[in-house]
């Protein structure tokens, strides 16, 4: 990859954005077709712990390649670029699936979660949480899709600033540069 500032910091952070797209994305399938398949709920739990790993790798590569990138806030902004992006894209994928491929997701989630729960040995304790689960599908207050979209992108968005704010300040003194370090460069 060419190390040279001819692409906006914004453009780069959409190009990694890609990979953490594609990798959210497939968190978010993994969940959306637990319904039909709970052993992917371990898939779902073991990928969301590979999310810490997944920035890592971004950022330290991003810092290893890109001259804007010198301070730390610069970095910071860039993860924060990654997540934007990414979360863009699996939202996408995500509302894209419940629209076309599964439109009653939420009404078949909350009926097999209320289901589950009452087949416990302790279901009399979670009654009221069963009654409201049953009534929410029966009254249709389910959350939108567009709700669900923008809840889980705000939440991995937080989630991606937190790991880059902690990020950076590391890699900034521990990730080695191979990029010329005066400031005509940058």
């Amino acid at each position: 990859m060419k190390t040279t500032n001819e692409k906006p910091l914004i453009q780069h952070g959409a190009e990694y954005g890609l990979i953490m797209g594609l990798y959210m994305s497939i968190i978010a399938l993994c969940f959306l077709w637990s319904l039909y398949n709970i052993t992917l709920t371990m898939a779902v739990f073991f990928l969301m712990m590979g999310i810490p790993v997944i920035t890592w790798i971004i950022l330290a590569r991003a810092y290893k390649r890109i001259l804007e990138l010198k301070y730390t806030y610069a970095i910071w902004t860039m993860g924060i670029y990654v997540y934007f992006f990414g979360c863009l894209i699996c939202s996408a994928v995500t509302a894209g699936f419940i629209y076309y491929v599964e439109p009653d997701f939420f009404a078949k989630f909350a009926t097999t979660t209320a289901d589950f729960i009452a087949s416990g040995p302790e279901a009399s304790q979670h009654a009221a949480e069963i009654e409201l689960l049953r009534k929410a599908v029966e009254t249709g207050q389910l959350p939108t899709t567009t709700d669900f979209c923008l809840s889980m992108s705000w939440v991995m968005l937080f989630i991606g600033s937190v790991l880059s704010i902690i990020y950076t300040p590391i890699i900034h003194k521990f990730v080695k540069r191979n990029l010329p370090d005066n400031d005509n460069d940058i």
